[in-house]
């Protein structure tokens, strides 16, 4: 498809376009939402190294202790939720609602401070946030350091950004979200501090009070025995036992533990195979494949055999054996196949196997040598006297339970600083406070935009459907489609044009001047050029089915030869449905019937026009035997007695493919002008009806096109507009100017009716000559 057809597309079909797009549009300006406008702004809170390492300050959760600190995404992940939790927000609108001196009491930190009795997504006072739309509002997020690293690293400052329409209040909410956030958390904080420092202080309480036991059960032991001190060996080996003790203990539950996990791991096997299938579609197995694609060199083999064997030959029958074959082959592969691969978590748990089996036996191993010094222990314990062993027991006890005291008052310690520091400090700094919003900001686009992208996408949209509407469309709306259809030359194109019959049928007499006429006239001038490649003295106009035009064609075309001085008989074949008489005001007493049965004369059919040197010799009263009479040798005397005194013999017919009188004419005229009419959807009889003029031997010199669209028809199109105002151009004919025309003509056959001849024709008319000299 070229540009000027793409045009020629657009403009025929250009109320599809006008109606998607001004559709489209009406929808965005009714139903397209205005976007909300909005202000930003920004707080940002810094939680301390206390608050990162999961809230209290031990030697338990820090490097030197040696334990494993808390995950610092984990730590972020769950600040940020208190800080987007009901609590924090509903504290933040209960602070926003106090005075402004109520609020700096409270948190004097504040750059600026407003009262905010209520917390609204717009400036419009009906339109509070709704719980549901703090999602909206609300983002709280860690902050992403974009310079370090390939995609940015996430810092530890957590950032608050209010979004609303009031660009004043922003900023006091989302410092005010802030200050609660930190408040918040420090409750909480202290709160779980409050109860760890009471759980060291009663444990160290305890552990008070079992040293205090212990020391007197010393005492008492020593007064017993008459014992002063242990000596130093006795004090070894209890020290000695207790400790191997203690490891065997410890090498007791690690082994333990791998035993159970070795068991665990050996029912996991035991439900997972090395090698499992997997359930796939059947179009993915090999063999289904490779028989596919057998199948489809086979069909393919079976449609070249078709062109060169019968169904019974032997090569075609084995083809369709193979086929048949094939086909039986993949319908017994079934709907699924199942594909075997190797089991990755079998051999997940056969490494996790291996490395607790190792386990397990070094700590077998370990527990071994550990119970060998324990009994070599309790054999070095057994030979000292009772008294020491006594004592000793008691001092490592005591040492135990001194250690346990120390340690409890050491954390307690710590625990009770690090509220101190929390309650003084706080956990959750307000590190950039917010100042001022940032906007507006539009969420969406504007309704304008989308005016603009509705009419782009609509007018491409439609032009789609245009283009998508001519491929299918078969209608026969140019000069081209008509020849590319019929494969015949369209020597004439006339335009669609309005009036009644009778105008129309005599438009070149009643209009000269008229661009319609001039496409007659067009026409008139390729009927004589094919006149003068092979003359002819008959034509007949033909048309595929009624409707055509044909009539006013070939009337229109015998006033134009008429006007260049050629004596034309225009002859009405149409005895099944007349009209030509109607068409120019003639009596039809007297036509073609009667000539061709005998009961009338030549002269008395003949009658004279409005039109000088054009003569209608009309249908006559209707035959039973139309096709017959056309075909006899009296027909053929008649015509052939007519074109000894005259240029050319046109012949009005029926429809070619509805009556046989067309083709019975055709046999044996001279020539046949094919009529069409365009912007219609060929039904085939077109081709139907030249099949059957050719087989008729009628010598088809072209095809006349009717109805046209007027700007199609170039000669029509450039008459309209630069000749227009100098000619009097028409499209609609002047109801008045054909009425005057037709009582001119009724006149001049009254005339001819009552024995006078017209003025045009003064001589006396010799015997069967319509043109006497």
């Amino acid at each position: 498809m070229n540009f000027w057809h793409l045009v020629r597309v657009l403009q025929t079909r250009k109320w599809i376009i006008i109606g998607l797009v001004g559709m489209t549009l009406l929808v965005v300006v009714i139903a397209a939402p205005e976007p909300k406008v909005t202000y930003v702004a920004t707080c940002q809170m810094s939680p301390t190294a206390q608050a990162m390492r999961g809230g209290i300050t031990t030697t338990a959760n820090t490097d030197n202790g040696g334990a494993q600190l808390p995950d610092r995404a984990v730590v972020l992940s769950n600040l940020v939720l208190l800080a987007q939790s009901g609590e924090v927000i509903q504290a933040a609108a209960d602070f926003l609602a106090l005075p402004e001196t109520e609020q700096k009491k409270l948190h004097p930190g504040l750059p600026a401070y407003r009262r905010i009795p209520r917390l609204y997504y717009s400036r419009q006072p009906d339109k509070p946030i709704a719980p549901k739309d703090w999602m909206d509002v609300l983002q709280i997020a860690p902050m992403v350091n974009p310079a370090i690293g390939e995609k940015g690293t996430i810092s530890d400052v957590i950032a608050i950004n209010i979004k609303i329409a009031n660009g004043e209040d922003a900023p006091f909410i989302a410092n005010a979200i802030g200050v609660c956030f930190a408040e918040s958390y420090d409750r909480k904080s202290h709160s779980e501090k409050q109860k760890y420092i009471e759980f060291l202080s009663a444990s160290m309480d305890e552990a008070g009070k079992k040293l205090g036991d212990i020391e007197n059960q010393i005492a008492e032991a020593k007064s017993r025995h008459g014992l002063v001190a242990v000596d130093a060996d006795t004090a070894a080996a209890v020290q000695t036992l207790n400790s191997l003790t203690s490891t065997r203990d410890a090498a007791q539950a690690t082994a333990s533990e791998a035993a159970a996990a070795l068991n665990a791991i050996d029912r996991q096997l035991a439900s997972q195979p090395l090698v499992r299938t997997d359930r796939l579609p059947s179009d993915m197995n090999p063999e289904v494949i490779k028989l596919k694609q057998e199948l489809a060199q086979a069909e393919s083999d079976l449609r070249v055999a078709s062109g060169k064997y019968t169904p019974e030959h032997s090569v075609y029958r084995a083809i369709q054996g193979k086929i048949g074959s094939l086909r039986t082959q993949i319908a017994r592969s079934g709907s699924s196949y199942n594909l075997p691969v190797m089991n990755e978590l079998h051999n997940i748990l056969i490494k996790q196997r291996s490395e607790t089996a190792n386990q397990l036996a070094a700590s077998a191993a370990k527990l071994r040598i550990l119970n060998g010094q324990v009994v070599r222990a309790q054999a070095t314990i057994s030979t000292v006297p009772e008294a020491q062993k006594e004592i000793a027991t008691f001092t490592r006890e005591l040492t135990r339970v001194t250690e346990d005291y120390t340690t409890y008052a050491q954390k307690l310690a710590l625990a009770k600083i690090s509220d101190r520091e929390s309650r003084e400090a706080g956990s959750i700094i307000l590190f950039d406070p917010a100042m001022k919003s940032i906007g507006p900001m539009v969420d969406g686009p504007r309704k304008r935009t989308l005016l603009v992208y509705g009419f782009i996408l609509t007018l491409v949209l439609g032009t789609s459907i245009c283009v998508w509407l001519d491929s299918i469309d078969n209608k026969m709306r140019n000069a081209a489609d008509v020849e590319e259809l019929l494969g015949l030359p369209a020597i004439g194109l006339i335009p669609a044009i309005e009036g009644s019959k009778g105008e129309l049928t005599r438009l070149t007499h009643i209009f000269p001047l008229s661009a319609a006429a001039e496409s007659y006239r067009i026409l008139r001038t390729h009927v004589l050029f094919a006149h003068r490649d092979k003359p002819f003295k008959t034509l007949m106009a033909a048309s595929s089915k009624p409707g055509q035009g044909a009539t006013t064609t070939i009337c229109n075309l015998a006033i134009a030869l008429a006007q260049i001085g050629k004596k034309i008989v225009l002859i009405d074949a149409d005895m099944r449905r007349p009209s030509l008489h109607e068409f120019f005001s003639v009596s039809n007493e007297v036509g073609l019937s009667t000539l061709l049965t005998g009961t009338g004369d030549t002269m008395d059919a003949i009658k004279q026009t409005e039109v000088e040197n054009l003569i209608v010799i009309p249908a006559g009263p209707p035959p039973l035997n139309p096709s017959e009479l056309l075909a006899s040798h009296r027909m053929w005397e008649i015509v052939e007695r007519l074109k000894e005194n005259c240029d050319m013999v046109l012949f009005d017919t029926p429809s070619t493919v509805v009556f046989s009188d067309g083709p019975v004419l055709a046999s044996w005229l001279d020539a046949v002008l094919f009529v069409v009419s365009a912007n219609q959807a060929p039904r085939g009889t077109e081709m139907r009806a030249l099949d059957i003029l050719r087989k008729a031997k009628a010598n088809i010199i072209g095809t006349a096109v009717n109805r046209l669209g007027f700007d199609t028809v170039d000669s029509c199109h450039f008459h309209s507009k630069y000749y227009a105002s100098s000619m009097g151009d028409i499209q609609q004919l002047p109801q008045s100017t054909a009425s005057g025309a037709r009582k001119q003509l009724e006149s001049a056959n009254s005339k001819a009716s009552t024995g006078q001849k017209p003025e045009q024709s003064d001589k006396t008319a010799e015997a069967d000559n319509p043109f006497p000299d």
